[in-house]
């Protein structure tokens, strides 16, 4: 308790100034309307094609996982609304509750937020980097991880004939639209403006509270609304005049800095307005409600986890650890990567998955840098499978709480939801030994920065992911151009395999296995050919 590490070392001091600020942004953000927004933009995009309550599961979740970072908040707060949709659609109960608890699990790899990991890793990552870095290479995983799980629904969908759904979607409200463009545009400004990870989420807040003073939704009177934000700028303005500093000529960034902490100052005084009034205080007291629930359970866990790291780092556990393991794996990239993988899936189903990483970037982090991996890229690897750990049976929290409303057995909802979500434990495998899928070169630098000569690596990577990616989705949905057979999605998946393979051994060993999966995925669809008059006709009902 007394000292800099334990209980308040590293793990609490990362906790309260990066994640337990963004769970206070997020809870604040869907209080204005931002999950209603995601809900009804999803179904307005998706909900009347063929699979659609199963594809807005898929793009609802992953954007307000990006917010939460918890994927059983996540997967219950949507789930609420998808599962029930996609019984109604035809699907299984098991399978409608893994299908949002695959895209639950995927929400926090999604940038910007990324459900405060990118903040942590401004912190954490040795050398240091900037958050457009974090942004730039988390980008492409994550859209190759939800575009899996939703060519897996598409092809399921038109496997079991799911009817397109009738009917006019619901509108979706502009103001809550503008609510989360506002808010989610002024976090990311601030941050890529370099501003500190507190006024980037202080910011975003005072807009989004002052956005929330006018939603209609919200049934104040005028006259109050319009006293509410006199208030605000009449405190901001009194606490710049009496309490501010200035130097003599003072740059853009210091006077924008010096109204921002009076903003701040003023908003905690919206806050208590909206206490007191009986109209306002359910939505100002739920966010902080809803932000303490999510928060205190992280709070507790990385109280012992800076005990673990205060161990670990006071009796050198975390060196022997690492040369114990370097001595194992000698220098076998792949088995220490594997290692590293267990674990992080074994930690991440007992301890939520921010605080997993936390712990294995403190264990591993160093080892996969003296192992010739990319710094960045070594983190991002260990918090992809501290997230997957959600869905990895037995345990896979994500797919209890699935099932717990889909009321569906919890084992072959957790099965299944692995199934939907197995891309995540094969790209993360791929970035390392292809970090073209970083946007980086082999040294770490961005791709962009040796212009058109970083664009073929990049063309390739992407291109082995994307048509891996389609094989995979059509093995398990057992769907191509039609029904699949057992023996055709059987060679599907090995397509797949053939083509998300990284290339172990180096050379142009890679480049002949992944020409291989290519030619046998382009023979499998040409002997699939289209259903003549059965489209829409229900098949197997399997997973």
């Amino acid at each position: 308790f007394l000292q800099s590490l334990g209980v308040f070392g590293p793990a609490a001091s990362v906790m309260f100034r990066y994640v337990f600020l963004f769970v206070v942004f997020g809870s604040f953000l869907e209080m204005s309307g931002a999950t209603q927004f995601i809900m009804r933009f999803a179904e307005r995009v998706f909900g009347s094609r063929p699979g659609g309550p199963a594809k807005v599961a898929v793009l609802s979740s992953g954007l307000l996982g990006s917010l939460s970072g918890s994927a059983v908040a996540n997967a219950v707060t949507t789930g609420a609304f998808t599962i029930p949709m996609m019984r109604s659609n035809g699907f299984r109960r098991h399978v409608a509750a893994a299908v949002e608890a695959a895209a639950a699990s995927g929400g926090a790899l999604v940038p910007p937020v990324m459900g405060a990991g990118a903040y942590m890793m401004l912190e954490i990552v040795e050398p240091q980097v900037t958050f457009l870095q974090i942004v730039q290479a988390a980008l492409l995983p994550a859209i190759l991880f939800y575009l899996s799980i939703f060519l897996i629904v598409h092809f399921y969908s038109r496997r079991i004939g799911t009817p397109e759904r009738d009917g006019e979607p619901p509108p979706v409200r502009r103001f809550d639209a503008l609510v989360f463009v506002a808010g989610l545009s002024t976090l990311v400004l601030l941050l890529l403006l370099r501003f500190s990870p507190f006024r980037a989420v202080t910011g975003a807040l005072i807009v989004i509270l002052v956005l929330a003073v006018l939603r209609p939704e919200i049934d104040l009177p005028r006259r109050l609304r319009h006293l509410a934000l006199g208030c605000f700028g009449l405190v901001a303005l009194v606490h710049q005049v009496v309490w501010a500093e200035l130097p003599a000529d003072p740059s853009f960034r210091q006077v924008f800095e010096s109204w921002l902490s009076s903003g701040i100052v003023a908003m905690f005084g919206l806050m208590a307005f909206g206490l007191v009034h009986r109209v306002f205080r359910p939505h100002v007291l739920g966010a902080l409600t809803r932000a303490a629930r999510n928060g205190i359970p992280l709070v507790a866990a990385s109280a012992c986890v800076g005990v673990v790291i205060g161990i670990v780092q006071q009796t050198g556990i975390a060196a022997d650890f690492s040369a114990a393991i370097k001595g194992v794996v000698a220098t076998n990239l792949f088995l220490a990567l594997l290692g590293i993988m267990v674990t992080s899936l074994v930690l991440g189903m007992g301890v939520p998955s921010v605080v997993c990483y936390l712990l294995m970037a403190t264990l591993m982090g160093s080892l996969l840098s003296e192992l010739g991996v990319i710094p960045l890229a070594a983190h991002l690897f260990i918090f992809y499978f501290g997230m997957m750990s959600m869905v990895t049976p037995p345990v896979a929290l994500a797919a209890y709480a699935a099932s717990s409303l889909a009321q569906a057995p919890v084992m072959p909802t957790a099965l299944a939801a692995f199934r939907f979500a197995l891309v995540g434990f094969t790209l993360p495998f791929m970035f390392i030994y292809r970090p073209a899928l970083l946007m980086m070169d082999e040294s770490g630098a961005s791709l962009f920065a040796s212009g058109a000569a970083g664009l073929p690596p990049l063309v390739l990577a992407l291109g082995a992911a994307i048509v891996g990616i389609v094989a995979l989705a059509s093995g398990i949905g057992g769907y191509l151009r039609s029904e699949l057979t057992l023996p055709l999605r059987v060679l599907m998946l090995v397509a797949a395999a053939l083509r998300l393979v990284p290339d172990l051994g180096g050379g142009s060993r890679g480049l002949v296995v992944n020409g291989v999966g290519a030619l046998l995925f382009a023979a499998l669809l040409v002997l699939n050919r289209p259903d003549r008059g059965e489209a829409g006709e229900p098949a197997s009902r399997g997973t």
